[in-house]
């Protein structure tokens, strides 16, 4: 069975605002309409109760399925992490990760891909060292327990450091392709956002993309599924 080339895009949207905080809801979804991604995961997703859902405006603009996991109250929503799939999502949970302060949470998707199911997840880690690596240990033993590495993986997002290690099966694209010292996160020039895929994949290519619509920079990888998966 032949599969397809599949392109994943994740971006820390900082609200919809860019780096100084002016409204860039706008722009962001033109680029990602643009991207042609067939997975966006988002961070920093702003939800507000009395105003249209940017994740279903999003969903119906750029004519994707979606999921939205909010995990930190606001006094004027919640903020959350999202997935948007050009494939069907059969299944979603939002998995609660310690944390000290902003509550974070791991969104993770069983999504259909020509009649097999591939997981996509995606996150947002803490700004505290030892906050993160509880994290990390967190999302290692649900990858584990429920047995994912028995299908294609997918692992995205923001995660809060320049070194980041999930899981042995996970492979980091930007190490694959030579690039990870190109830093995605603005006011410090450091690599904060992953895209993470165990070895039923195949890299084709991977470019960080210099729009400046968030405080970070967007992740596109171009993935192939192989024979065997």
């Amino acid at each position: 069975m032949s599969y397809p080339g599949i392109r994943v895009l994740t971006y820390n949207i900082h609200g919809g605002t860019d780096l100084y905080y002016r409204d860039t809801m706008n722009e962001i979804t033109e680029f990602l309409h643009r991207s042609q991604a067939d997975f966006i995961t988002l961070q920093e997703v702003h939800e507000y109760p009395f105003k249209k859902s940017t994740v279903n405006t999003l969903a119906a603009t750029l004519g994707l399925y979606e999921k939205f996991a909010g995990n930190h109250r606001m006094t004027d929503g919640i903020l959350g992490n999202a997935v948007l799939s050009r494939y069907p999502i059969l299944q979603s949970v939002n998995v609660p990760l310690a944390s000290k302060k902003e509550q974070r949470g791991l969104l993770a998707t069983r999504i259909n891909v020509n009649q097999h199911d591939l997981y996509l997840l995606t996150t947002h880690l803490g700004l505290n060292q030892n906050e993160r690596w509880m994290q990390m240990q967190t999302i290692r033993r649900y990858l584990e327990t429920n047995r994912l590495f028995h299908h294609p993986v997918i692992l995205t997002g923001d995660l809060n450091t320049s070194r980041a290690d999930i899981h042995p099966l996970l492979y980091d694209t930007a190490k694959i392709a030579g690039k990870s010292n190109r830093p995605t996160f603005l006011p410090i020039r450091r690599r904060l956002d992953y895209i993470f895929v165990n070895p039923h994949f195949g890299l084709l290519q991977y470019e960080i993309i210099p729009v400046k619509y968030s405080d970070h920079l967007p992740v596109v990888v171009d993935l192939k599924l192989k024979q065997n998966s």
